[in-house]
């Protein structure tokens, strides 16, 4: 009981979550003995065609296009008439929470005040599921403290309930190579992240930053602002243009920082796919961010597939320098998966070595998400050589099923790749390799 009193302890259990999620183990085991050569452990590298989940771009006109007309970038979200976000309407009489008159989102202010004051920003005993039902009901009666993150995805499924378009945008200082999760406060440069949430206003025709910590939203020249005008004053030095429209509860969460510190936050910024949290808890979350001359990209979970986790604050945490490769699929995890892009293309992960092994077999387990195994219908398997590429499997028909197992003459090789031929994935998914570890004996 002590010991859960104890910020500093509960703090430090989930750092110790955060970084498991990035500790190789040796869960699938070896074969006859014999080792997993793809192991990282054995200094392989996976290089992968694309992700899934982390699409950076410098391309705005759709992301920030109405709701209806997204193309690409549609946001999926929770149907307003789910029984939870019904519950949330009456119980909280959540429609006498809104202004009388102003703009539509200029309605949602009192609402946002409203969720800012249910509870003091901190540390929760354990990390709730995205549901504001279960957030607010704890902060009521059991006097929990939450994250950003918590106050957004509360306010996100309350104005939801209401019939607004809602999603979540994830801000960072920086992005870097060296820190671990759960130590972004700590990390020099600075690293810290935020929360916050955009909505689609009717009467814009745009979309406007909500930051429900803070209890305010922003404006310049007259204009309310998104995450991306933000972005770009941020960037381009104009921060000084931008105005912060406070609540009841800014004051004191902004104590000495500065409206450039806050704003210093908008250096990057994320926006996602889906706020679908309550009806699909499982699916992963596509995440896409912004990339300009002065915005490297980025990539979130080392090219995990984002699945929401519990006992992290969400399926997104620390940012990482974008690279084509991600210890994901040997890692030996039995819990962490990759996903290709849903291009329409053939799609590949390959193995690396900066020496030659000696191999027969490879074992290919698809990913286990959902009710299925998410098996490739069509894939090929090549090797290469001294001599270079040669294809060893050719792709057939192939039902569903945990893992394949295919062998080759032994051989010297230095890559191995698993390749997805167009339209080849998962009946429900065909354009997408879906995969969770790739073994090499």
């Amino acid at each position: 009981m002590d010991r859960l009193a104890n910020r500093e302890y509960r703090n430090d259990g989930f750092k110790r979550a955060a970084i498991a999620r990035f500790t190789p183990k040796n869960e699938y085991g070896s074969m006859d003995g014999r080792q997993d050569l793809a192991h990282i452990s054995r200094g392989a590298m996976v290089r992968v065609d694309s992700f899934l989940t982390t699409t950076n771009t410098g391309n705005w006109q759709e992301i920030y296009a109405p709701v209806a007309v997204a193309g690409t970038y549609r946001l999926e979200e929770e149907p307003i008439d789910l029984p939870v976000l019904v519950r949330l309407r009456e119980k909280y009489q959540l429609e006498g929470k809104l202004a009388g008159s102003g703009l539509d989102f200029e309605r949602l202010v009192p609402l946002r005040t409203w969720i800012k004051s249910l509870w003091k920003h901190g540390l929760p005993f354990r990390q709730p599921y995205w549901n504001a039902e279960q957030i607010i009901y704890r902060a009521i009666n059991a006097k929990e403290q939450f994250h950003c993150v918590h106050y957004s995805v509360a306010f996100l499924q309350c104005a939801r309930s209401l019939g607004y378009h809602v999603r979540l945008v994830n801000l960072h200082r920086a992005v870097v190579e060296d820190c671990p999760p759960g130590r972004e406060f700590e990390h020099k440069p600075k690293c810290s992240e935020h929360v916050v949430v955009e909505i689609w206003s009717n009467d814009l025709g745009k979309w406007i930053v909500f930051d429900v910590d803070y209890d305010c939203h922003y404006m310049a020249y007259g204009e309310y602002l998104n995450a991306k005008e933000l972005h770009d004053a941020k960037i381009s030095g104009a921060t000084d243009s931008v105005q912060i429209l406070g609540g009841p509860y800014t004051a004191e969460k902004m104590q000495d920082q500065t409206l450039e510190d806050r704003l210093g936050l908008y250096a990057h910024f994320s926006v996602y796919l889906r706020n679908n949290f309550l009806v699909d808890e499982e699916s992963p979350v596509r995440i896409v961010h912004y990339v300009d001359e002065s915005t490297s990209p980025i990539l979130w979970w080392f090219g995990d597939d984002m699945i929401p986790r519990p006992d992290l604050m969400g399926p997104i945490h620390v940012a990482k320098p974008y690279k084509d490769y991600t210890p994901v699929l040997n890692d030996g995890r039995l819990d962490t998966a990759w996903a290709s892009s849903d291009a329409v293309s053939e799609h590949w992960a390959q193995v690396e070595w900066a020496q030659a092994v000696d191999a027969t077999d490879v074992v290919i387990h698809w990913a286990d998400r959902g009710i299925a195994f998410r098996t490739s219908r069509r894939y090929d398997v090549e090797i290469k050589g001294p001599d270079g590429w040669k294809l060893v499997q050719e792709g057939t028909e192939n039902g569903e099923k945990p893992w394949s197992h295919h062998t080759f003459p032994r051989q010297k090789i230095l890559a191995l790749k698993v390749r997805q031929l167009p339209g080849g994935g998962h009946f429900e998914y065909p354009n997408r390799l879906w995969l969770r570890q790739i073994q090499v004996f």
